[in-house]
């Protein structure tokens, strides 16, 4: 349910866009969750409690609402805080393409 998007888990029929939201949440989830499994963070420690939690635990109205809250400026910005050094080089794109899918948020 992580990269379900906020419409869908609010039973909005599903459409290309929601696609181009999915691949977004992928990389978020990608650059600050997994990045530190992977070995790209070396020696960097993960956060000890990350914000994506909220994105896998509950129901689809909680997790909806979690990704609502922070589907803007800041609250990228919070979960980019959470990459590790090695994905530094992302955040740029992830604020555009937070600007382009939520233009009224940024």
């Amino acid at each position: 349910m992580q990269f379900m998007v906020v419409e869908v888990l609010r039973t909005t029929d599903h459409t290309y866009r929601h696609d181009l939201e999915s691949f977004f949440y992928v990389l978020l989830w990608m650059c600050a969750r997994q990045s530190w499994r992977n070995g790209f963070a070396g020696e960097e420690t993960p956060p000890k409690e990350s914000l994506l939690r909220r994105w896998e635990i509950g129901s689809f109205k909680y997790i909806a609402d979690a990704k609502e809250g922070h589907m803007t400026v800041n609250g990228v910005e919070r979960i980019m805080g959470e990459f590790s050094g090695a994905f530094e080089s992302v955040e740029p794109l992830c604020l555009k393409i937070e600007k382009i899918l939520f233009p009224l948020d940024s």
